[in-house]
C-alpha cells in the first residue's frame, strides 16, 4: 500500500508513491513500487503510469513464457522486458508531458520491483526505495536490493532520466525466500538497520507475526495504521509505500 506522508498531508500535496501487484496465475507475480520526486510538478502521475502499466507489461511477457521458470531465464531477457517495459512508459510520459506543456523531468520517479515463481524471483531498481526477499522464520537469511542514492544523500535516481539504463540493477533471489517486501524511501528508515544494507528485525518480524495471523482486511487495515502512526513522524515524514508477500506454495 501508498499512504501520503505526514508533509504531504499537512502541506495539501498528492501522495507521489504508487504501487501495483498482478498476479499471472497462482503462482506468479509482479509487483511494482514507485516513489515520485517531490521536486516534480506531476510525479504523482509519473510514478501512478510506472506501477500500473510496467507491472501490466511485465506479468504479460511473464505469461508469454509458458512454463520457463525465472530461474532459468537470463538476465539479458529479463533486462530486455524490464527496458521495453520502461520505454512504453516513458513513451507515455512524453505524451502526457505534451499535452502539460512539461517535460520528462516533471514526472520523475524511482522504481523498485520483482518478478516472482515457485523457483524464486528477481528484483529490479532504479534508485532509492529497497527489495527485501527473506525467509519469514529468520530475517538473517535474506536478500536486500538496496537504496541507490546520488554524490549527495537526497539525490537519487529516475526511470525519467536519460542514463536510466545505466542505473537499473537486477537481483536474484532463491525459493527459500517466501517473504518478499518492496519499499519506497518513507520506510526504510525504521525498516532497515543503520545503512540501509539489511532488513531490522525488531520493525519487520512483528509486522511479519501480524499479518500472518489475521485475515486480509484486518491485516491491511493494521498495516495502514501503522503507516500513519504518529510515532513514525519523527523518523519520517515522506510518503510511505510497503508492499509485503508472503509466499505459500503446496505442491
Amino acid at each position: 500500500m501508498s499512504v501520503p506522508g505526514f508533509d504531504h498531508v499537512e502541506a495539501g500535496i498528492p501522495c507521489q508513491d504508487a504501487n501495483r501487484v498482478r498476479h499471472v496465475d497462482a503462482d506468479r507475480f509482479v509487483a511494482v513500487g514507485a516513489d515520485g520526486a517531490g521536486s516534480a510538478k506531476y510525479s504523482d502521475l509519473g510514478s501512478t503510469l510506472l506501477c500500473e502499466e510496467l507491472s501490466w507489461w511485465l506479468a504479460d511477457r511473464l505469461s508469454s513464457e509458458g512454463d520457463l521458470a525465472i530461474a532459468d531465464m537470463d538476465e539479458a531477457l529479463l533486462r530486455h522486458w524490464v527496458e521495453e517495459g520502461i520505454d512504453l512508459v516513458r513513451a507515455k510520459v512524453i505524451d502526457e508531458a505534451c499535452e502539460n506543456g512539461g517535460d520528462l523531468s516533471d514526472y520523475h520517479a524511482t522504481v523498485v520491483g520483482v518478478l516472482v515463481d515457485k523457483t524464486g524471483g528477481a528484483f529490479f531498481h532504479i534508485g532509492d526505495g529497497a527489495g527485501l526477499a527473506a525467509q519469514a522464520a529468520d530475517l538473517a537469511s535474506f536478500v536486500l536490493s538496496p537504496p541507490e542514492n546520488g554524490e549527495y544523500a537526497n539525490e537519487t535516481y529516475f526511470f525519467t532520466q536519460d542514463d536510466w539504463r545505466s542505473r537499473l540493477r537486477f537481483l536474484r533471489f532463491g525459493p527459500e525466500c517466501d517473504l518478499i517486501a518492496l519499499m519506497s524511501d518513507g520506510v526504510t528508515p525504521f525498516a532497515l538497520a543503520k545503512g540501509g544494507q539489511a532488513p531490522f528485525a525488531p520493525f519487520l518480524e512483528p509486522v511479519s507475526k501480524f499479518l500472518d495471523q489475521n485475515e486480509h482486511s484486518v491485516a491491511e487495515a493494521g498495516l495502514l495504521e501503522l503507516l500513519q502512526r504518529d510515532g513514525l513522524r519523527k523518523i519520517s515524514g515522506d510518503d510511505k509505500t510497503l508492499v509485503w508477500v508472503k509466499r505459500t506454495y503446496c505442491d
